[in-house]
């Protein structure tokens, strides 16, 4: 890739999705920051759709499940029920009331994705879960909107990478969870010695 405008990082070892794409978020300089899978789900249209529903929003997230019966999605029956079971765990785990926190394709304001912080506990596929509670818990607003895909069929995720997803998302889950009950204490603490 010859053009001056493209940056490519490489990360010293196989470190997971999650990682590549926070190294990517720490080093980008600009007001906005998107993601996107390179497995082509998402073409440029899509993300000027996401762009165009930005205002008033910290982030916007792509969505093949937004106001879709499961019918009308594509993709296999076998990923599509997966894709049921992995949202229904990040609603019971982590209380996030979105139809697909996977899909490939996100844009963030800069100053949003960068106060979370770029340091996460999952380095994998189960890392957009982790972010979009991240932002919630931080007060910034996300908006979730319907995006159709163009290819489904080029997706490199793998049916062998579901135990280690489901390990972390639990790991994620309580360390998260300990971790807000002990800013609200810490807060609620500060606010009586005010008082």
């Amino acid at each position: 890739i010859r053009s001056k405008k493209i940056k490519i990082i490489r990360l010293p070892k196989k470190s997971g999705k999650g990682a590549a794409v926070m190294k990517g978020v720490e080093i980008a300089s600009k007001d906005l920051i998107a993601f996107a899978d390179a497995d082509g789900a998402f073409d440029a249209n899509s993300l000027k759709k996401l762009l165009q529903n930005l205002n008033g929003y910290d982030c916007v997230i792509a969505s093949k499940w937004k106001g879709r019966k499961f019918g009308e999605v594509e993709g296999s029956a076998a990923k599509k029920l997966f894709g049921r079971f992995w949202n229904l765990l990040s609603r019971i785990l982590l209380g996030l009331e979105f139809e697909d926190t996977q899909a490939g394709l996100k844009l963030f304001r800069s100053a949003a994705i960068k106060t979370i912080g770029i340091e996460l506990l999952g380095k994998g596929f189960e890392f957009d879960a982790e972010i979009l509670y991240k932002l919630k818990r931080s007060g910034f607003k996300v908006k979730e909107i319907f995006v159709k895909p163009k290819n489904t069929k080029k997706s490199r995720f793998s049916y062998l990478n579901i135990p280690a997803m489901l390990f972390n998302m639990l790991v994620i889950a309580i360390v998260l969870e300990a971790s807000s009950k002990f800013r609200n204490r810490r807060i609620n603490g500060d606010k009586k010695q005010a008082g």
